[in-house]
């Protein structure tokens, strides 16, 4: 699978609320209009998706089914 940039703009200026790791490898944060992923412990994130609201929980029941409150 090739990484895609769904939000413009450096996500380090979003304040971000949510963070969940499921595994030590696998996690998720979401913050200001953004949700990224990760799948190696955090040395690298991938864009998830963008939403127009401000996303302040995050939570995983398995890797590909979750929800996110704003």
């Amino acid at each position: 699978m090739q990484a895609q940039t769904l939000c413009e703009g450096p996500f380090q200026s979003s304040i971000l609320y949510g963070l969940l790791f499921g595994d030590e490898s696998t996690g998720w944060f979401c913050g200001n209009s953004v949700t990224m992923r990760t799948s190696d412990g955090g040395k690298t994130f991938i864009d998830s998706m963008c939403v127009p609201n401000k996303l302040r929980d995050i939570h995983f029941k398995k890797d590909s089914t979750g929800v996110m409150a704003a």
